[in-house]
């Protein structure tokens, strides 16, 4: 039976408690709310090398071109070791190693609402 308190219940989405608890501890970093963000805005997916030219600019609150390659460079290095697995481990994007190309798992479409929230930051 599921805890009146959950988000689950409160909405038509069933997702367990467990599942609840994964996604927000994976959502609370900012990096990996971007990336939701902006696969969840893609028609298509996207490379990693765009996913971290884009990331540096929204950092650094400048326009894509302007970006020098250092910070795109350590951004790239921190999406595949760190935040692209914790996203794929809960499901919410698909990485193709091989392609270096990411997108929405379609495993979050029951998710729509939250990742609308999320993506509104």
């Amino acid at each position: 039976m599921e805890d009146s308190t959950s988000p689950a219940s409160n909405s038509s989405v069933s997702v367990s408690d467990g599942r609840w608890d994964t996604l927000f501890d994976v959502l609370r970093d900012r990096r990996r709310r971007f990336v939701v963000h902006r696969l969840h805005a893609s028609e298509h997916p996207l490379s990693i090398d765009e996913l971290a030219t884009q990331l540096s600019a929204w950092e650094r609150r400048q326009p894509v071109d302007e970006v020098e390659t250092r910070p795109i460079e350590r951004a790239e290095v921190t999406l595949r070791h760190v935040h692209l697995p914790k996203l794929a481990d809960a499901e919410l994007v698909q990485y193709d190693r091989h392609s270096d190309e990411v997108s929405m798992s379609e495993q979050v479409a029951p998710l729509d609402a939250l990742l609308a929230v999320v993506t509104d930051e």
